[in-house]
């Protein structure tokens, strides 16, 4: 039983360089946490409910009566807590769906929060395991990357058997983050890669995209930022052949090369969501920005 004492779980976004799509047929990719984006799940005990209760920005009121777009954590309070009173508030500045992880977050925090909370004593292993039911329930099939590099809080390639691999924190580039303020649709876009995948005979471009993540993982070993700029083009123009982009992800992209970005891609599922932009200065990186920020909801730099 929960000892009745407040718990807090943390957790950050995360961006895919390299990947996305291909990474749900056995391909690698590679992605890296963005720290600067940061999610908060406070548990505080209740002596006014009957049951656990819900508080975020967009929904308050009990758990069991949640929009759909909270059924993955639901699982994870559900599994847990059962119906035990308490409060469970959600604090964060990742944007929903962007691409950006904010599900994996949210998920990866509640089990930390949890954890505390019930003294669960989960291992790496076991929140993993619990994390990835939540986002299969959320997306319906997820590949588990975004949980993995939210959890490991650092730059990781992803192999074709489903390991993991640290890569260097730093290749001293910086990448240029835009959210186009439009939502990402995930199980729609991937619903429509299997179906082109199936009937429309573009498995080479998914060969192609798992391919790019590995050429991807060399330039980043090597600190090869032209290279790996290069990559994000190719990508970029693969994603699109899949009908993946939008007119305002292009708007983006065109600005983001337009102003000196090495390369510049969609990240994450695409129809919306988040654009991507390499830069081998900081001061370069402020240019993007700059030429960035009135076309975009948000936009953030992040140094890789």
């Amino acid at each position: 039983m929960p000892d009745l004492v407040q718990s807090i779980g943390q957790s950050n976004a995360k961006a895919i360089l390299l990947g996305e799509h291909s990474v749900v047929y056995g391909y690698p990719a590679i992605a890296i946490p963005l720290t600067s984006l940061q999610l908060t799940v406070t548990i505080s005990p209740s002596e006014t409910t009957n049951e656990p209760y819900l508080i975020t920005d967009s929904y308050q009121g009990l758990f069991s009566e949640a929009p759909q777009e909270f059924s993955g954590i639901h699982f994870l309070v559900h599994t847990f807590l059962k119906n035990q009173p308490c409060y469970l508030t959600y604090t964060s500045s990742i944007p929903q769906g962007r691409g950006l992880g904010s599900s994996a977050a949210s998920s990866y925090a509640t089990l930390r929060a949890l954890n505390r909370y019930c003294h669960l004593q989960l291992t790496l292993e076991q929140m993993t395991q619990y994390g990835n039911q939540a986002e299969d329930i959320t997306h319906g099939k997820a590949s588990g990357l975004d949980l993995a590099t939210i959890m490991h809080e650092q730059p990781i390639y992803f192999d074709e058997h489903n390991h993991f691999y640290p890569l260097l924190q730093h290749i001293g580039a910086w990448l240029v983050i835009a959210d186009s303020g439009t939502y990402g649709h995930t199980k729609e876009a991937v619903l429509s890669v299997h179906d082109q995948i199936l009937h429309d005979g573009k498995q080479k471009e998914c060969d192609r995209l798992g391919s790019l993540a590995r050429y991807g993982k060399e330039a980043w070993d090597h600190h090869n930022i032209p290279e790996l700029g290069k990559l994000f083009n190719q990508a970029h123009q693969i994603l699109t052949d899949f009908h993946l982009s939008t007119p305002v992800l292009e708007t983006l992209i065109h600005a983001a090369q337009e102003s000196g970005a090495l390369g510049a891609k969609l990240s994450g599922s695409g129809l919306g969501g988040i654009i991507i932009a390499l830069a081998d200065t900081a001061e370069k990186a402020q240019h993007i920005y700059y030429a960035l920020q009135p076309l975009a909801a948000h936009v953030w730099i992040e140094e890789i």
